[in-house]
């Protein structure tokens, strides 16, 4: 008899394991909530790519950087994503961004594939950011510029910076067009 119960209990954990799977890499966005009332990170990125496909909708932004937050509280992109709708909002960071950019920054101080994405943030608002924020976007630009598989998106993020103040910082970090060769 404890077998057969064994038996259900073990098919019912596995159904819902398969659910789970299907929920987060199969269905539609905003199925099933197989993991409520838990956040569900990998859902929330799903359905802001099918909402916002093109990253310009600040409502959209901050509801997914909300989402992912509150399964993943160390996410760094989370947090960047927040600062961004931030950015989308206002046009400008306000503190509510700049303090979201700099837990970015305290929570991954390089941020690899995303750092293309927070220097440009950075730049575009750098006449605003504090001193200890840029701080750490040069030390990011620092580490960008030696590894071969940031530094050409870096380059091409950084070109469409508004902020002068943050032109200057791009093209005194080195970020601006190739330069030739000296003799």
């Amino acid at each position: 008899m404890q077998i057969r119960w064994l038996g259900v209990v073990a098919a019912l954990i596995a159904a819902y394991g398969a659910g789970l799977y299907y929920e987060q890499v199969f269905a539609p966005a905003g199925c099933c909530a197989l993991t409520w009332p838990n956040a569900n990170p990998l859902q929330a990125e799903r359905i802001l790519g099918q909402v916002d496909a093109r990253a310009v909708d600040p409502a959209a932004q901050e509801q997914a950087a909300v989402r992912v937050l509150n399964g993943r509280p160390g996410d760094p992109t989370a947090w960047l994503r927040l600062a961004y709708a931030d950015w989308l909002t206002h046009g400008r960071l306000t503190a509510a961004g700049q303090r979201a950019l700099d837990t970015s920054y305290l929570i991954a101080p390089y941020g690899g594939a995303f750092t293309p994405w927070r220097i440009s943030l950075a730049l575009n608002n750098w006449s605003a950011l504090p001193q200890a924020t840029r701080q750490d976007a040069v030390k990011e630009v620092n580490v960008a510029l030696t590894d071969y598989d940031t530094r050409r998106p870096l380059e091409a993020a950084v070109r469409g910076v508004g902020d002068p103040s943050g032109r200057l910082a791009a093209a005194l970090l080195g970020l601006g067009p190739a330069r030739p060769a000296a003799p």
